[in-house]
C-alpha cells in the first residue's frame, strides 16, 4: 500500500518487487526494500518462486511442489506485514522474477545475493545476474555485507557488516 507521505510526481519507485527465497540475505533485502518503499511511498510485493522439481522414479514431484508451496506460504506469513502483497509462483526463478516484474509494471526489483564465485557460480549461475540482464526496470542487489537502512535525522543510511 503506497505511503500517504508520497508526493504525486516525486521521483523514485512506486512499485517494488522483492524476490525472496526466505534465506537470511533475502530477508535482509526485504527489510531494505521496505525502507526504500517507505521513503518513496511505494508498495511492496514479495515474490517467491518454487523451482521445478525433477521427476525421479518413486518420488511424487507434484507432492513435493505442493509441500514447497505450503512451506513458502508459512514463511511469507511470518515475514509479511499488512502492507506487503505476497505472490508465489512455480518455475525457473530468474524467468519468473522478470515475468512478474513486467506483469506488475514494477519500478524496482530488489533481491539478495549470496555472492557465489568461482566454480559454484559457473555451474549454478546467478539468479541475480540473469535478472539484471533481462529485467524491465532497475535491479537492486543486496549483498550479504550490507545492513538494513536505518533512519537518522530523516535520512536513510546503510552500513557494511564487519567480520
Amino acid at each position: 500500500m503506497p505511503s500517504p507521505n508520497r508526493r504525486e510526481n516525486a521521483p523514485g519507485p512506486k512499485k517494488v518487487l522483492v524476490a525472496s527465497d526466505f534465506s537470511p540475505i533475502a530477508n535482509r533485502a526485504l527489510e531494505y526494500a521496505r525502507s526504500l518503499a517507505h521513503a518513496f511511498g511505494a508498495s511492496v510485493t514479495v515474490l517467491h518462486v518454487v523451482p521445478p522439481v525433477l521427476q525421479v522414479e518413486g518420488i511424487d514431484a507434484a507432492g513435493v511442489a505442493r509441500e514447497a508451496e505450503s512451506w513458502a506460504r508459512r514463511q511469507a506469513e511470518k515475514l509479511s506485514n499488512e502492507s506487503d502483497r505476497v505472490v508465489i509462483v512455480h518455475g525457473t526463478p530468474a524467468e519468473c522474477i522478470v515475468r512478474e516484474a513486467r506483469r506488475q509494471r514494477a519500478d524496482l526489483i530488489v533481491l539478495g545475493s549470496r555472492g557465489l564465485s568461482g566454480w559454484k557460480k559457473w555451474i549454478l549461475g546467478s539468479v541475480a545476474q540473469q535478472v539484471i540482464q533481462s529485467a524491465p526496470c532497475p535491479v537492486l542487489v543486496v549483498s550479504k555485507g550490507v545492513r538494513v537502512l536505518r533512519r537518522r535525522g530523516g535520512t536513510l543510511r546503510s552500513s557494511s557488516v564487519r567480520r
